[in-house]
Protein backbone atom coordinates (compact mmCIF):
# COMPACT_ATOMS: atom_id res chain seq x y z
CA UNK A 1 0.00 0.00 0.00
CA UNK A 2 0.89 3.53 -0.96
CA UNK A 3 -0.61 6.08 1.36
CA UNK A 4 0.05 10.11 0.95
CA UNK A 5 -1.14 11.85 3.23
CA UNK A 6 -1.14 16.19 2.60
CA UNK A 7 2.06 16.24 0.26
CA UNK A 8 3.06 19.47 -0.01
CA UNK A 9 5.93 20.96 -2.06
CA UNK A 10 7.33 24.69 -2.00
CA UNK A 11 10.11 26.31 -3.88
CA UNK A 12 10.83 29.41 -1.87
CA UNK A 13 7.32 31.65 -2.92
CA UNK A 14 6.23 29.10 -5.66
CA UNK A 15 3.89 26.36 -4.66
CA UNK A 16 4.05 23.12 -6.31
CA UNK A 17 2.49 20.87 -4.88
CA UNK A 18 -0.32 21.35 -2.06
CA UNK A 19 -1.93 19.08 0.51
CA UNK A 20 -1.55 16.12 -2.17
CA UNK A 21 -3.53 13.30 -0.71
CA UNK A 22 -4.29 9.63 -2.04
CA UNK A 23 -3.81 5.98 -1.37
CA UNK A 24 -2.84 3.37 -3.66
CA UNK A 25 -4.67 0.10 -2.49
CA UNK A 26 -2.62 -2.99 -3.01
CA UNK A 27 -3.57 -4.69 -6.57
CA UNK A 28 -3.73 -1.34 -7.23
CA UNK A 29 -2.81 1.16 -10.15
CA UNK A 30 -3.30 4.83 -9.71
CA UNK A 31 -2.17 7.27 -12.27
CA UNK A 32 -0.80 10.46 -11.63
CA UNK A 33 -2.52 12.99 -14.72
CA UNK A 34 -2.51 16.67 -15.54
CA UNK A 35 -0.92 19.30 -17.87
CA UNK A 36 2.58 20.41 -18.34
CA UNK A 37 3.64 22.33 -15.22
CA UNK A 38 0.83 20.58 -12.99
CA UNK A 39 3.75 19.45 -10.79
CA UNK A 40 3.32 15.33 -11.31
CA UNK A 41 7.31 14.97 -11.67
CA UNK A 42 7.98 16.85 -8.49
CA UNK A 43 5.06 14.37 -6.59
CA UNK A 44 6.87 11.94 -7.74
CA UNK A 45 10.15 13.27 -6.49
CA UNK A 46 9.12 13.66 -3.20
CA UNK A 47 7.43 10.12 -3.19
CA UNK A 48 10.27 8.51 -4.12
CA UNK A 49 12.41 10.47 -1.40
CA UNK A 50 14.05 12.67 -3.82
CA UNK A 51 13.06 15.73 -2.51
CA UNK A 52 12.05 17.45 1.06
CA UNK A 53 8.58 18.10 1.18
CA UNK A 54 6.07 18.44 4.55
CA UNK A 55 3.26 16.08 4.84
CA UNK A 56 3.44 11.88 4.92
CA UNK A 57 4.60 9.11 2.17
CA UNK A 58 4.05 6.15 3.42
CA UNK A 59 5.54 2.87 2.06
CA UNK A 60 3.56 -0.08 3.64
CA UNK A 61 3.46 1.17 7.59
CA UNK A 62 6.85 2.69 6.86
CA UNK A 63 7.79 6.41 6.36
CA UNK A 64 9.11 6.51 2.73
CA UNK A 65 13.10 7.37 3.46
CA UNK A 66 13.42 5.00 6.00
CA UNK A 67 15.72 1.69 5.23
CA UNK A 68 12.17 -0.29 5.56
CA UNK A 69 10.51 1.48 3.22
CA UNK A 70 13.73 1.43 0.53
CA UNK A 71 13.48 -2.60 0.79
CA UNK A 72 9.82 -2.85 -0.68
CA UNK A 73 10.49 -0.13 -2.91
CA UNK A 74 10.94 -0.03 -6.38
CA UNK A 75 11.45 3.52 -8.44
CA UNK A 76 11.80 3.78 -12.35
CA UNK A 77 12.70 7.23 -13.63
CA UNK A 78 12.06 8.37 -16.65
CA UNK A 79 15.15 8.72 -17.92
CA UNK A 80 17.02 5.84 -16.99
CA UNK A 81 20.65 6.17 -15.39
CA UNK A 82 23.05 3.34 -15.83
CA UNK A 83 26.85 2.78 -14.88
CA UNK A 84 28.54 2.96 -18.19
CA UNK A 85 30.99 0.52 -17.17
CA UNK A 86 28.77 -2.26 -16.16
CA UNK A 87 27.15 -4.92 -18.22
CA UNK A 88 23.15 -5.28 -18.39
CA UNK A 89 23.91 -8.50 -16.26
CA UNK A 90 26.36 -6.83 -13.82
CA UNK A 91 23.18 -4.13 -12.86
CA UNK A 92 20.96 -6.83 -11.78
CA UNK A 93 23.70 -8.95 -10.17
CA UNK A 94 24.27 -5.32 -8.31
CA UNK A 95 20.95 -5.20 -7.29
CA UNK A 96 20.72 -8.84 -6.42
CA UNK A 97 23.43 -8.84 -3.73
CA UNK A 98 22.06 -5.12 -2.55
CA UNK A 99 18.96 -6.71 -1.56
CA UNK A 100 19.84 -10.05 -0.53
CA UNK A 101 17.77 -12.06 -3.11
CA UNK A 102 18.65 -15.53 -3.24
CA UNK A 103 17.31 -16.59 -6.43
CA UNK A 104 18.40 -13.03 -7.81
CA UNK A 105 19.93 -15.03 -10.89
CA UNK A 106 16.63 -17.10 -11.64
CA UNK A 107 15.23 -13.97 -11.03
CA UNK A 108 16.90 -12.12 -13.61
CA UNK A 109 17.41 -14.44 -16.21
CA UNK A 110 13.12 -14.42 -16.51
CA UNK A 111 12.87 -10.27 -16.49
CA UNK A 112 15.66 -10.44 -18.95
CA UNK A 113 14.03 -12.81 -21.06
CA UNK A 114 10.60 -11.24 -20.51
CA UNK A 115 12.20 -7.70 -21.84
CA UNK A 116 13.96 -9.02 -24.94
CA UNK A 117 17.41 -8.64 -23.27
CA UNK A 118 18.70 -12.21 -23.22
CA UNK A 119 21.48 -11.64 -26.25
CA UNK A 120 22.15 -7.76 -24.48
CA UNK A 121 23.98 -9.05 -21.26
CA UNK A 122 26.92 -8.45 -21.57
CA UNK A 123 26.84 -5.31 -23.07
CA UNK A 124 27.82 -2.23 -21.34
CA UNK A 125 25.35 0.71 -20.17
CA UNK A 126 27.26 3.34 -22.47
CA UNK A 127 26.41 0.41 -25.70
CA UNK A 128 22.98 0.69 -24.79
CA UNK A 129 20.13 2.69 -26.64
CA UNK A 130 17.96 4.75 -24.35
CA UNK A 131 15.14 2.21 -24.86
CA UNK A 132 17.37 -0.62 -24.03
CA UNK A 133 18.28 1.25 -21.01
CA UNK A 134 14.66 1.91 -19.90
CA UNK A 135 14.08 -2.03 -20.32
CA UNK A 136 17.50 -2.77 -17.77
CA UNK A 137 16.01 -0.12 -15.29
CA UNK A 138 12.73 -1.99 -14.98
CA UNK A 139 14.10 -5.38 -14.42
CA UNK A 140 16.29 -3.18 -11.67
CA UNK A 141 13.12 -2.08 -10.22
CA UNK A 142 11.32 -5.63 -10.35
CA UNK A 143 14.17 -7.62 -9.24
CA UNK A 144 13.27 -7.85 -5.62
CA UNK A 145 10.36 -7.88 -5.84
CA UNK A 146 9.03 -4.92 -4.44
CA UNK A 147 5.39 -4.31 -2.74
CA UNK A 148 5.03 -0.97 -4.69
CA UNK A 149 6.57 0.52 -8.03
CA UNK A 150 6.82 3.87 -8.76
CA UNK A 151 6.60 3.91 -12.81
CA UNK A 152 7.46 7.67 -14.08
CA UNK A 153 6.74 7.12 -17.89
CA UNK A 154 8.56 4.21 -17.94
CA UNK A 155 7.05 3.46 -21.85
CA UNK A 156 8.27 6.71 -23.23
CA UNK A 157 11.40 5.10 -24.65
CA UNK A 158 10.16 1.27 -24.35
CA UNK A 159 8.81 -0.86 -26.98
CA UNK A 160 4.79 -0.56 -26.59
CA UNK A 161 4.77 -4.41 -26.17
CA UNK A 162 6.10 -4.58 -22.65
CA UNK A 163 3.40 -1.81 -21.59
CA UNK A 164 2.14 -4.52 -19.69
CA UNK A 165 4.87 -6.08 -17.55
CA UNK A 166 4.98 -4.13 -14.30
CA UNK A 167 1.98 -5.47 -12.84
CA UNK A 168 2.46 -8.81 -14.23
CA UNK A 169 6.44 -8.80 -12.94
CA UNK A 170 5.43 -6.74 -9.62
CA UNK A 171 2.83 -9.22 -8.22
CA UNK A 172 -0.44 -9.08 -7.79
CA UNK A 173 -0.35 -7.27 -4.38
CA UNK A 174 1.50 -4.40 -5.54
CA UNK A 175 0.06 -1.34 -6.40
CA UNK A 176 1.98 1.13 -8.74
CA UNK A 177 1.38 4.92 -8.84
CA UNK A 178 2.47 6.27 -12.48
CA UNK A 179 2.06 8.94 -14.71
CA UNK A 180 -0.47 9.14 -18.05
CA UNK A 181 1.62 8.15 -20.48
CA UNK A 182 0.80 5.09 -23.09
CA UNK A 183 -2.47 5.56 -20.97
CA UNK A 184 -5.92 7.86 -22.46
CA UNK A 185 -3.71 10.78 -20.70
CA UNK A 186 -0.96 10.42 -23.12
CA UNK A 187 0.70 13.59 -24.31
CA UNK A 188 0.75 15.09 -20.68
CA UNK A 189 4.44 14.75 -19.69
CA UNK A 190 6.02 16.52 -16.87
CA UNK A 191 9.41 17.03 -15.72
CA UNK A 192 12.31 14.41 -16.02
CA UNK A 193 14.68 12.87 -13.24
CA UNK A 194 17.26 14.27 -12.80
CA UNK A 195 16.53 18.01 -13.53
CA UNK A 196 17.21 20.91 -11.16
CA UNK A 197 14.91 21.12 -8.36
CA UNK A 198 14.75 24.99 -9.09
CA UNK A 199 13.38 24.28 -12.44
CA UNK A 200 10.92 21.40 -11.42
CA UNK A 201 6.85 21.51 -12.43
CA UNK A 202 4.97 25.00 -11.46
CA UNK A 203 2.15 25.66 -9.21
CA UNK A 204 -0.90 23.30 -8.18
CA UNK A 205 -0.47 19.51 -8.35
CA UNK A 206 -1.39 16.71 -10.73
CA UNK A 207 -4.49 14.87 -9.71
CA UNK A 208 -4.37 11.02 -9.15
CA UNK A 209 -6.46 9.16 -10.89
CA UNK A 210 -7.02 5.51 -9.83
CA UNK A 211 -8.40 1.95 -11.67
CA UNK A 212 -8.75 -1.06 -10.16
CA UNK A 213 -6.71 -4.50 -10.64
Amino acid sequence: MLTVNNLTKRYGDVLANSKVTFTAEDGQITLMVGPNGAGKSTAIKCIAGLLRFQGEVLIGPYRNKTLEAKRIFGYIPELPVMYDSLTVYEHLEFIGRAYGVKDWKQRADQLLERMELSDKVKKLGKELSKGMQQKVSICCALLPRPQVVLFDEPCGAGSSRHQGIEADDAGNEAPGLRRGDQHPYAGQRGGALGQDPDHDEGPDCGLPHQTGN
